[in-house]
């Protein structure tokens, strides 16, 4: 059997730090903190790895809108959101071709966007449940997206 040509490998912790009201429900935050001897990595096709920041605040699995959460919920697709959070902060990744070096690579959100579409079918998502968070995140974060100002990368990389 071999490996898949793009997949996940690696680890990575969470501290909850406080939580917040969103739609009347209080949402936990969390400090990611991805692994020191197998971090979180994403395996692309092409053989290129990417990777979240090495820590950074405030995730919170999706921030998936209580209306949209019997669909996309959100622990669905806990690395594919780990890597969306830590994008929409840095609006960017850290990648890699030989696993030594790592750069940071500035994106737009649409290729953020992108990204999270891809690894949440690559997590096991259905690609209709990937597609409504494609458009949620679409629709619902610029505002987001735009509060997050330069210079990037704002959380350390590797």
């Amino acid at each position: 059997m071999s490996t898949p040509l793009e997949r996940f490998s690696g680890y990575f912790h969470l501290s909850w730090t406080h939580s917040i009201m969103r739609g009347g429900f209080p949402v936990p935050m969390f400090k990611f903190s991805n692994d020191k001897i197998e971090p979180l990595t994403f395996h692309c096709e092409d053989g290129s790895m990417i990777r979240p920041a090495s820590t950074f605040s405030d995730f919170d699995f999706g921030s998936v809108p209580g209306r949209a959460q019997s669909f996309v919920t959100a622990t669905c697709a806990t690395r594919a959101f780990a890597f969306h959070d830590s994008a929409f902060n840095n609006h960017g990744h850290w990648v890699s071709t030989d696993g030594v070096v790592w750069k940071f690579v500035q994106l737009s959100q649409h290729e953020v966007n992108h990204w999270l579409f891809r690894m949440m079918h690559i997590e096991g998502n259905p690609l209709l449940r990937c597609w409504v968070a494609f458009e949620g995140v679409q629709v619902g974060g610029s505002s987001t997206w735009k509060s997050h100002t330069n210079p990037f990368p704002i959380d350390p990389g590797y």
